[in-house]
């Protein structure tokens, strides 16, 4: 598996997953469409802030899902966020392996002793992965968009 740089030829396969509501609603709480995904990809390519890169297989090159870094100006700490978008690929181990190349981007090149996650509380796939990756809970947060679990997250955060 790698990680690489998003670009716009990318930008139907991603359309298909964030319209896809099963996938979509541990991420954004909705969905979105091609012209939204477009416009999203021309915003993101111009904000130094935001890192987006697409999980591939090694070997025959497949996108299974994307990740990135926020808040990558940041001397501090940087958040991060995923997801597997090809539901054939869950359960497979693909999310802790994208965390933890992710990480070693952020150790390489961000700078940071503090890396932020925000997560569903009943996305218990998803928290025992961060777990996996050295992530722990440190805040239960309210927040009424989180719709699949009773409006409520955590933030995880790993140290360095």
């Amino acid at each position: 598996m790698y990680l690489r740089q998003a670009r716009e030829a990318d930008v139907p396969t991603l359309a298909q997953w964030v319209g896809d509501m099963e996938i979509m609603k541990h991420v954004t709480m909705r969905t979105f469409t091609l012209e939204e995904e477009y416009m999203w990809f021309r915003e993101m390519k111009d904000n130094a802030d935001e890192r987006v890169f697409f999980i591939c297989l090694s070997g025959n090159d497949e996108l299974i899902g994307s990740c990135g870094i926020h808040d990558a100006r940041n001397p501090t700490a940087v958040g991060i966020g995923l997801f597997i978008g090809d539901r054939t690929q869950w359960g497979m181990g693909y999310g802790t392996e994208a965390v933890q190349l992710l990480l070693d981007h952020i150790r390489k090149e961000c700078c940071v002793s503090r890396v932020w996650l925000r997560v569903d509380t009943v996305n218990r796939p998803a928290i025992r992965c961060y777990e996996k990756c050295g992530f722990k809970i440190y805040e239960r947060h309210k927040n009424p968009e989180r719709i699949f679990s009773n409006g409520e997250e955590y933030f995880m955060e790993r140290f360095f």
